[in-house]
């Protein structure tokens, strides 16, 4: 049933404390809260199972739901969840099918926000998709370093962009954005990408472009030498623009120690590298410890070229390759890839009309 005053006052208050929900603003988060409806189940009942698809967000009004996971040997209980907290919003985001089960411990009673209802909403507002692009992060963080493992180590991660060149520079920055905020830990850019400085000019950065006459063996191995060619985010993102021409002409050999020395200091190396079989490509991808493949249904054929790229230069190579889907809203979840982004041409616009890849926290975020 439609909610009443009381419950779209709540509803309003729990999205804005959401992690995900609240960078989105009033107007937004308005449109949501008006399509809210209220549910209720009793003490037992399975909510939300696991590997199942999920219809909807459910925001818990009240009563408490209890996380589980089912191993080999027993169901295990992950976490306890009550008033306020949300569950379903990765899965609603991604398409992809429910992580844990959800089971009342209580009487609930549950803001219901449909799939439906958040399909509409997203292709009406393009500033949604970008905002939310940034639970990719948390899932990115959690599977580089889960909960139980206590040593975190450093990552190199490469990142192979399938894709226009806007859409390439918005996935890049909100991706690596959103890991700094959603981790907070040190995360470099590492630019690689034939319009190396792009990205960072996109943020309002002005970094100096290192060349090969900048660059001694030495010098690469220099943490502070190269730190002066990094630029900062105010988020705290760091990034190092290096035009590819620069590694190719001669210094090819030094990049596995450039890239040593980056694992030494930052806790995630993000490398954006060109999509194509070339001998940098080639040689990042030999020294990460996971790729990233990004592609995006509307335009296929960028993505199709990076994935045979990728495959031609890892050959019988075991890197691990996590493919990366920017999918059409009511496309969401039909095509086959470990993380899904809802996206339309439409994100495009805002970037257009500010030169400004990156959407800030709104008023209403905590």
């Amino acid at each position: 049933m439609p909610i009443d005053p009381q419950a779209r006052l709540q509803g309003l208050y729990f999205l804005k404390r959401n992690p995900i929900f609240g960078a989105l603003g009033e107007e937004v988060l308005g449109k949501l809260v008006e399509r809210l409806k209220t549910v209720s189940h009793e003490k037992g009942a399975i909510l939300l199972r696991e590997d199942d698809p999920v219809d909807g967000l459910y925001l818990i009004r009240s009563g408490r739901v209890r996380v589980t996971t089912q191993t080999v040997k027993e169901e295990k209980t992950m976490a306890y969840l009550g008033r306020g907290d949300a569950v379903g919003e990765l899965s609603l985001l991604t398409g992809e099918p429910q992580e844990f089960n959800v089971i009342l411990d209580t009487p609930c009673e549950f803001l219901l926000l449909s799939k439906h209802d958040f399909d509409a909403i997203l292709e009406a507002h393009p500033l949604v998709g970008i905002s939310l692009s940034r639970a990719l992060s948390r899932r990115l963080a959690v599977s580089f370093h889960p909960p139980q493992e206590r040593t975190k180590e450093p990552q190199l991660i490469a990142m192979v962009p399938g894709l226009p060149r806007e859409a390439t520079i918005l996935s890049a920055v909100n991706l690596s954005i959103a890991l700094v905020e959603q981790t907070r830990r040190k995360v470099l850019l590492l630019d690689l990408s034939p319009r190396s400085g792009d990205i960072a000019q996109a943020l309002g950065l002005h970094p100096p472009l290192p060349t090969e006459a900048l660059f001694r063996e030495e010098d690469v191995q220099d943490f502070s030498a190269l730190h002066r060619s990094i630029v900062t985010h105010p988020c705290g993102l760091e990034i190092l623009s290096f035009h590819p021409q620069a590694l190719k002409s001669g210094l090819l050999p030094l990049l596995p120690s450039l890239l040593g020395v980056l694992k030494d200091h930052y806790d995630f190396t993000l490398v954006q590298i060109p999509a194509e079989k070339d001998p940098l490509s080639d040689a990042v991808l030999r020294e990460v410890d996971k790729i990233l493949l990004f592609f995006w249904d509307q335009a296929p054929e960028p993505g199709d070229a990076a994935r045979a790229a990728v495959r031609d230069m890892l050959g019988s190579g075991s890197t691990p390759v996590m493919t990366v889907s920017l999918e059409y809203p009511s496309n969401i979840g039909k095509q086959n890839s470990d993380f899904r982004i809802p996206w339309s041409e439409t994100f495009h616009q805002p970037f257009r009309e500010s030169g400004s890849p990156y959407l800030p926290q709104g008023p209403g975020a905590p």
